[in-house]
């Protein structure tokens, strides 16, 4: 290869690298960014497998995160739904650095191992590979093993390459020329990791938070406990709905996960206010509560009072008998009655239908005149809205 040749395949890996840098940083979702690690760097080298750790620091162990095989169509773990079912690798065995296991000994000194062939290699124990290849028939030959290492020099995980393949597609070593590449990849996929477990982390917190805020409503509020939480599920499933629309209104209507999310949330903590609800509100039963309400119902016993008065004076004035009542008394007191019916029937909780809020809007037209002469209301303002 000449001179110019060699610096157009650098620049092309470097501008290829970079791409992949920016396409690693801008995945929050942490699954597909562990698929993406494995799957670049897979293509960048032209290998057949690669396998994705993760250092477990609590328990000293690397676990497994990421298995993709192309040869055999083999994937496991990430988005795939397939779980690894495989034990993680410990660092420390009987109380001592496990260097005999490549991964684990490459998460110990931070180092990175290109081996062109595991079954002549010496310094590790490669058994459990050899097991695998005799079992499916594979042959495990080159591995690079390289180092993750975030933006404090420390090593979160471990990324292990099997199999380059040739433009043949025959098994060779790995090109030495990569692993100054794959390893400033694995720093720019630990920082990515780092981020997008750190987003992960303040999702969990928030939903965490959300979700201890709705259990102290419910707590708070034993009369309508888990109302947050149907209202969430029926608001999300309306727009899940929705988005199968293909006629009407909402044809053009998609929410994105995100947005069902955010849909789900605000359907959690539409209720939040009642956090700073006095307890004598939250936990009243009708519109109007015993005191406020019995001060309604004086008042138009008031009324009443002040209207047989008003026609026992009539009565005197027009010479008639003292108890008699007029028709215009008995049309005031019927009416009356009418308005205390209604007052006992809409103090209730539930909604006004349009027709009864025209007969309370009347009523709080209605006003009389006191023994002092001056003309109030028969509900004041505040009460007109309570009851409406």
């Amino acid at each position: 290869m000449t001179k110019k040749k060699t610096e157009n395949s650098i620049q092309s890996d470097m501008e290829r690298l970079n791409q992949l840098g920016i396409a690693l940083s801008s995945e929050k979702n942490l699954d597909k960014l562990l698929e993406m690690i494995v799957t670049e760097a897979r293509s960048f080298t032209h290998c057949d497998a690669g396998t994705l750790y993760r250092v477990i620091e609590k328990r000293k162990v690397l676990k497994f995160e990421i298995m993709q095989t192309e040869s055999t169509g083999y994937a496991a773990g990430g988005t795939t739904g397939d779980k690894i079912n495989l034990p993680p690798v410990p660092l420390v065995v009987d109380g001592e650095e496990n260097h005999s296991n490549v991964s684990a000994h490459v998460a110990i000194a931070g180092e990175t191992v290109n081996i062109p062939d595991v079954y002549e290699a010496e310094g590790f124990d490669f058994s459990g590979p050899k097991k695998y290849d005799e079992i499916t028939g594979y042959r495990t030959q080159s591995m690079m093993v390289i180092p993750m290492r975030d933006h404090t020099d420390k090593v979160i995980g471990v990324l292990q390459l099997i199999n380059s393949l040739s433009p043949k597609g025959e098994r060779i070593p790995f090109d030495e020329k990569y692993e100054s590449l794959i390893r400033s990849l694995a720093s720019q996929a630990a920082v990515a990791i780092n981020n997008a477990q750190l987003i992960y982390d303040l999702e969990y917190l928030f939903k965490s938070l959300v979700n201890y805020t709705v259990k102290a409503i419910d707590a708070r509020s034993p009369h309508t406990a888990g109302h947050s939480s149907r209202v969430a599920k029926l608001t999300r499933r309306i727009a899940e709905d929705m988005n199968f629309q293909t006629t009407g209104p909402f044809a053009d209507i998609h929410f994105t996960d995100e947005q069902l999310e955010e849909i789900w949330i605000a359907g959690l903590l539409h209720d939040v206010g009642k956090i700073g609800v006095p307890e004598h509100v939250l936990e009243k039963q009708n519109k109007l509560d015993g005191a406020n309400y019995q001060v309604v119902l004086d008042r138009l016993q008031k009324i009443k009072e002040l209207m047989l008065m008003n026609g026992k004076l009539r009565n005197l004035q027009n010479g008639n008998a003292e108890e008699t009542q007029d028709d215009q008394l008995k049309k005031e007191l019927e009416n009356l009655q009418d308005d205390y019916d209604f007052i006992l029937w809409v103090n209730k909780p539930g909604f006004l239908q349009p027709e009864k809020k025209e007969i309370l809007d009347a009523i709080a037209q209605k006003t009389y005149v006191d023994a002092e002469g001056n003309e109030q209301p028969y509900i004041t303002e505040e009460e007109h809205t309570n009851f409406s």
